[in-house]
């Protein structure tokens, strides 16, 4: 059985041929209505109409709350009121003031700034659509005082007080600004606590730094209501007396030229012992090895030509003494390539080299670019990932670091002009095969699935993908070690 009203479906209660609903109705007048009954397989019969005379009763208000419950003067809270029926208007008085209230049907509010301290009691009224009122609510507030500013520490300014030096046990001058003007403002430092001097935002005291290195200490600052901000720590640096300077007496480099792929090495001697000894080229600093007087150094150089280097030590208090200067000189080139016979011409002794210096170890090595190649490629193809897990596990006459060469080491050591290989004249390599590609470790623009890959016949690289199968030919820097 169900009522419909105001195309709103309701379910009635009973049983068999009686059955009855509560149900409030909000609208005023004449309300029209419809019952309908249905069987037990669910088909509805003939409907029943009828027509309910209503009019508005009281509006009673169910609750009147503030919010917050407990704010500042001067700051907006929102009265709300809630009625059992639909209200034509509510009103709200407070402080012998009446105020009407927004809002529609059962659901009011009102946003009010409450200027005095207190606490305030308000009654809430609804008024029906007749003009009747109804039950009225009740509610309260309390408005507090507002807060002071609460005074943060903004910046500490620290100085030595003259004559010292910042030395250890030397007196500092604190000042401290805040953020709002404060009551009091504390310092503490050495496990002690000291109120500063001054007043409102501007703070001072002065203070002895017993510590030697850093003296910790921290600045509070408090408002009249005894609320404390954000605090400032910070450390008071002494030092101790100046030790004495550490000079350069003696300075080495060998070699004294060189190429620019190779490493120096640079030794220096100070006068006493020094904390540190570096060596600086252009506007760049290394630190040397050692300890006491004796410092060495050996690094790579990365200016062509004839080049400044300087030595200084550093004594503890890390002050540099006298320096000394060293004088480089570099070269990209030592060797030139002649195409016609496949040999190079040193450019310092003016004599000509086969390119490739036998190590007679099964390696020989590329006098163009220290690079030192095996003597013959491995002759089975496999994967990338099998050619680099061969080349890591290679060892030739007990020396290990062999990898895949890069698409530019292949590019120096082919001579296209060649086929079938495309190797220079008088190569000393054997068992080159041209019948597949050779890998290399250089990405192709492809993906990271793809790299380089040399063919032999021509001298031409192409890319291939890592899960095909190359050539391998394992190469090393000429100065990696065991």
């Amino acid at each position: 059985m169900a009522l419909r009203i105001d195309k709103k479906r309701y379910a009635m209660q009973g049983s068999g041929t009686a059955w009855k609903l509560d149900q409030v109705v909000d609208d005023i007048d004449r309300v029209p209505f419809s019952i309908i009954a249905t069987n037990a397989d669910g088909v509805p019969g003939r409907a029943g109409e009828g027509t309910l005379q209503t009019k508005a009763g009281p509006a009673n208000v169910l609750a009147a709350v503030a919010s917050p419950k407990t704010g500042y003067a001067g700051e907006e809270f929102v009265l709300k009121a809630r009625t059992d029926r639909p209200a034509k208007s509510v009103s709200v008085e407070i402080d012998g003031q009446v105020f009407p209230m927004k809002g529609s049907g059962k659901s009011w509010e009102l946003k009010k700034a409450i200027p005095d301290i207190g606490k305030k009691s308000f009654t809430i009224t609804a008024i029906n659509p007749l003009g009747v009122s109804g039950r009225p609510g009740q509610g309260s507030l309390t408005a507090k005082k507002s807060p002071l500013p609460i005074p943060d520490i903004l910046a500490v300014d620290v100085t030595v007080v003259a004559p010292g030096k910042g030395y250890q046990g030397d007196r500092f001058t604190i000042q401290a600004k805040t953020s709002a003007p404060s009551d009091k403002v504390f310092l503490e430092i050495g496990g002690k606590q000291y109120t500063m001097q001054g007043s409102r935002t501007n703070w001072t005291y002065v203070a002895r730094a017993d510590l030697l290195g850093q003296n910790p200490y921290r600045v509070s600052a408090r408002n009249k209501d005894d609320a404390q901000g954000k605090s400032y720590e910070g450390f008071l640096n002494t030092i101790k007396k100046p030790a004495e300077t550490v000079n350069i007496l003696s300075a080495a480099v060998s070699p004294k030229k060189g190429q620019l792929s190779r490493k120096f090495k640079f030794t220096a001697k100070t006068d006493r012992p020094a904390k540190s000894v570096a060596l600086v080229v252009g506007d760049k600093r290394y630190r040397m090895t050692g300890s006491g007087t004796q410092w060495t150094l050996q690094r790579k150089l990365e200016e062509e030509g004839a080049v400044n280097v300087t030595l200084v030590a550093l004594n503890a208090d890390n002050v540099a003494g006298r320096s000394q200067e060293l004088a480089v000189t570099t070269y990209k080139r030592r060797y030139t390539y002649n195409r016609a016979d496949g040999t190079v011409t040193d450019l310092l002794s003016k004599t000509k080299l086969a390119r490739f210096k036998d190590n007679g170890d099964n390696s020989f090595t590329g006098l163009m670019t220290d690079l030192v190649w095996a003597k013959q490629p491995k002759q089975i193809a496999v994967s990338f990932n099998d050619a680099t897990e061969y080349c890591n596990n290679l060892e030739i006459a007990g020396k290990t670091g062999w990898r895949l060469p890069t698409l530019r080491e292949w590019k120096q050591l082919v001579d296209r002009k060649q086929q079938n290989p495309s190797l220079p004249i008088g190569n000393p390599f054997t068992n080159v095969s041209t019948q597949f590609g050779y890998w290399s470790k250089s990405r192709h623009k492809f993906g990271p699935q793809y790299v380089y890959q040399m063919s032999l016949w021509y001298g031409k690289p192409n890319h291939l993908k890592k899960s095909d199968n190359a050539l391998v030919w394992p190469v090393r820097y000429a100065l990696e070690q065991n």
